[in-house]
C-alpha cells in the first residue's frame, strides 16, 4: 500500500477515534500539538485529489490504463477537514469548529483562500482560547521553514493574525511572532511572503509602546516589499502599500524619518501601473506620507511632491473612480504644502470626494494658477532661500545633496574629513593600525547611510583606502568593508588626480607627469631653440599647474542650485504621459500641456522649450485613438496663437 494512502487513512480513523466522548481528557494536555498537526495534515491537502488511475496487475502490460472509477468519491481534504471538525468537538473548542464548519461549504483548491480560513481560526482561537496561544506559536514554529508551501503558509497565516489581536497583551510573545514573519520574507512562495507582509503590518492595532518598539524594523520591511513584483504579480507591492497606509496613521515623525521618501521614490512608479488597486493605493499613500512633511523631510517630501503633482492631476481624469478619489485625497493634503494659496484654495474646494468634477474646467482654471507659483518658487529659491547643493552625476537628475552634513557626519574623534570639488577624503588616526581601521570603517559607514539618506548609492568597489606608515607591513592589515564590498589598502592611493604613497610622497607621480610632458618640451624646444630642462622646483610648478587645471574642472561640479522654474519639470513630466499606453492619459496630458503654456506669463514664454511640445502633439494626431486626436487637435488649436 502506497505511504500517502496510509496516511490518509490514519487521518480517517482519528475521526471515528475523536468521536468517542471519553476521549477528551486523554487529549487535553496535547491540544495545541494535536491541533498543529491537523490543521497542518489539512493544508497538505490543498488541491490534493487522488490518482486517476488504479494498481496495475503483473499480468497486465506495463502500458495498460486502469481507471480508478472511485477517484471521484474520495477527497483527502474533506479526509482531513472532517478529522480536524472532529477533534475540535471532542475537547469542545466551539467556536473553532464553528469556523470550520462555515469554510468547509466553499471548495480550498486555492492556497490564497485557504490562508482567510487559518485567519479566521487563529482569530477565534485567540479571542475563545487565548491560553492556547503561545503553545501553537511553538509548535507551528518548526513548520514555518516546511518543504511544503501549503504548510508554510498555513503557519504565517496563522502568525499574522495573532499581532492583530496584539497577542492577548504578551509583548514578548508579539516580538516573537514578528521575528518569525520577517524571516520568511525571503521565502519562493509569492504567497507566504505576501502573507508576512499582511502580519507585519498589524503592527498598526499595537498599543503606543508596542508601535514605537517594532515600528522602524517594520517598515524596512515593508519598504522591502515594495520592490517584490518581478513574478508574484500585484499581490506583494500591494499588501505592503496597504499595511505602510495602515502603520503611517499610528507611528511618529522619528520612527519614518528614514524611510518615508524612499517609499515616496518607490511607489512612484505604481501610479501608471495597469492594476486599478496598485494605482489608487499608491496615490493615496503618497497623500498619507505627506502628514510627516515636517522639519528635515519637509524639502525632501516637497521635492517628491512637485514630481508627482502632474501624475496626481492626469490620474484626476482616470476612468477609475476609486483612483480619481485616491487623487483628490492625496491632492488635498499636499495642497498647503505647496507654497500656492490660490492653488490650494481651488485643491480644497473643488476635490470633493461626493462631487463630480468638470475637469477640463478645472485644469484650466488651475493652469491659470499653476505658473505664477512655479515661477514664484523659483525666485525664491535663486533668492537665498536654498542653501543646498547639487551635484552633477553624483545621483538622481535634480538631487539636492549637503556637503555641510556630510562633514557632520564624518566628524568624530581621531577622524578628519576633508571634501574637495570631486573627491572626499578621511583621514583617520590612531596609536594602533587597530583603531585606526575601526574609525576608518566607522567613517565608511557614516559615509553609506549619509549617500542613502541622499538616495545615492556609494560604489565601494572604487573606493580607495591607504595606510600611511613607516612601515610597509602595516598595509597588509588596511581592510574595511564599504556598501558591502571588502577595500583592502594599497600601496598609492589617488586623491584630486595626484597619486600618493604611504609616506605622503608622490615621486611615481612626477615622474608619470615628466613622461606625459616629455613630447611637449621636445617641441618647445624645437620651437625656441633653448632647453627647457626641468629642475625639482620647476617640475613642481608644471605639476601645481597640473593640479590646479584639473581643480577647476572639478570645482563645476559643485555649484550653488539654480533652479529653473518648476513648470519645466511639469511640462517634461506631461511629455511623458504623451508615450503612456494609457488613451484616456495621453489625451489628458495634451490637453493639460497646452493650457499650462496658455496661461505662461509673456515675459517667461522665451524661457520655455516648446518644440518638443509641438512634436509631440503631432505626434498623438496620428494616434490610433479618435479621442486622444481630437484632444491633441484641440491643444493644437489652444497654442495657435502661443
Amino acid at each position: 500500500m502506497e505511504p500517502s494512502l496510509i496516511l490518509t487513512l490514519a487521518i480517517s480513523a482519528m475521526t471515528e477515534l475523536f468521536s468517542l466522548p471519553e476521549l477528551a481528557d486523554a487529549c487535553g494536555p496535547d491540544v495545541p500539538q494535536l491541533l498543529s498537526r491537523l490543521l497542518l495534515a489539512q493544508a497538505a491537502y490543498v488541491g490534493v485529489f487522488p490518482p486517476v488511475s488504479g494498481a496495475i496487475n503483473k499480468n497486465q502490460p506495463a502500458h495498460s490504463f486502469v481507471p480508478n472509477r472511485s477517484a471521484y468519491k474520495l477527497s483527502p481534504f474533506r479526509i482531513a477537514s472532517e478529522a480536524l471538525l472532529s477533534f475540535l468537538r471532542c475537547v469542545k473548542l466551539t467556536e473553532l469548529a464553528e469556523v470550520l464548519t462555515s469554510h468547509c461549504e466553499q471548495p480550498h483548491e486555492d492556497l490564497n483562500r485557504y490562508s482567510d480560513f487559518v485567519i479566521d481560526l487563529s482569530s477565534a482561537l485567540v479571542t475563545h482560547s487565548a491560553h492556547l496561544m503561545a503553545p501553537m506559536v511553538k509548535c507551528l514554529a518548526p513548520d514555518l521553514s516546511s518543504m511544503y508551501e501549503a504548510q508554510r503558509i498555513a503557519a504565517v497565516a496563522f502568525y499574522g493574525e495573532l499581532v492583530h489581536h496584539r497577542c492577548a497583551g504578551n509583548l514578548s510573545l508579539i516580538e516573537t511572532v514578528l521575528t518569525s514573519l520577517s524571516s520568511r520574507l525571503i521565502d519562493s512562495s509569492p504567497v507566504v511572503r505576501r502573507l508576512c507582509l499582511l502580519g507585519l503590518g498589524h503592527i498598526s492595532h499595537l498599543d503606543h509602546p508596542g508601535i514605537g518598539q517594532f515600528a522602524q524594523p517594520v517598515m524596512s520591511a515593508l519598504l522591502g516589499g515594495l520592490d517584490d513584483r518581478e513574478e508574484a504579480g500585484d499581490g506583494i507591492p500591494l499588501q505592503a502599500m496597504t499595511a505602510l497606509s495602515g502603520v503611517l496613521k499610528v507611528v511618529s515623525s522619528e520612527q519614518v524619518q528614514h524611510t518615508l521618501i524612499p517609499i515616496t521614490i518607490r511607489i512612484r512608479v505604481y501610479f501608471e501601473s495597469e492594476s486599478v488597486a496598485l494605482r489608487s493605493t499608491s496615490l493615496g499613500l503618497f497623500g498619507a506620507c505627506s502628514a510627516f512633511c515636517q522639519g528635515g523631510l519637509h524639502d525632501q517630501y516637497m521635492e517628491q511632491a512637485h514630481n508627482n503633482l502632474v501624475s496626481l492631476l492626469i490620474h484626476l481624469n482616470d476612468p477609475e473612480p476609486s483612483v480619481v478619489l485616491a487623487c483628490k485625497s492625496s491632492l488635498r493634503q499636499v495642497g498647503p504644502l505647496l507654497d500656492a494659496k490660490g492653488i490650494n484654495a481651488m485643491l480644497q474646494k473643488h476635490l470633493i470626494d461626493e462631487g463630480k468634477l468638470q475637469y477640463a474646467n478645472f485644469v484650466s482654471d488651475l493652469s491659470k494658477l499653476m505658473p505664477d507659483g512655479a515661477l514664484r518658487q523659483g525666485r525664491e529659491v535663486q533668492g537665498g532661500r536654498a542653501l543646498s547643493f547639487r551635484r552633477r552625476g553624483a545621483g538622481p537628475e535634480g538631487a539636492h545633496v549637503h556637503p555641510e552634513d556630510l562633514a557632520e557626519a564624518l566628524r568624530a574623534p581621531g577622524t578628519s574629513p576633508y571634501i574637495y570639488a570631486d573627491d572626499t577624503a578621511v583621514l583617520c588616526s590612531g596609536n594602533t593600525i587597530e583603531v585606526a581601521r575601526g574609525r576608518a570603517q566607522t567613517a565608511a559607514d557614516a559615509l553609506v547611510a549619509w549617500a542613502h539618506h541622499n538616495k545615492m548609492l556609494v560604489a565601494g568597489e572604487k573606493t580607495q583606502l591607504l595606510v600611511l606608515s613607516q612601515n610597509a607591513r602595516d598595509a597588509v592589515r588596511g581592510t574595511i568593508k564599504v556598501a558591502g564590498k571588502t577595500v583592502q589598502a594599497k600601496d598609492t592611493l589617488v586623491l584630486l588626480g595626484i597619486e600618493l604613497d604611504r609616506r605622503l610622497q608622490f615621486g611615481a607621480h612626477c615622474r608619470r607627469l615628466r613622461k606625459r610632458v616629455r613630447p611637449r618640451l621636445a617641441h618647445l624646444r624645437r620651437l625656441g631653440g633653448r632647453s627647457w630642462g626641468l629642475d625639482e622646483d620647476a617640475l613642481r610648478t608644471v605639476a601645481n599647474g597640473y593640479v590646479r587645471g584639473a581643480l577647476e574642472h572639478a570645482a563645476a561640479a559643485w555649484n550653488v542650485e539654480e533652479l529653473e522654474p518648476k513648470l519645466h519639470m511639469y511640462i517634461m513630466s506631461l511629455l511623458a504621459h504623451f508615450r503612456s499606453g494609457w488613451t484616456e492619459l495621453k489625451g489628458t496630458a495634451a490637453l493639460l500641456v497646452a493650457f499650462l503654456l496658455c496661461n505662461l506669463p509673456a515675459e517667461h514664454r522665451s524661457n520655455v522649450k516648446v518644440q518638443p511640445v509641438c512634436s509631440g502633439l503631432k505626434k498623438l494626431l496620428q494616434d490610433s485613438d479618435w479621442h486622444v486626436r481630437s484632444q491633441a487637435a484641440k491643444a493644437i488649436s489652444l497654442l495657435h496663437d502661443y
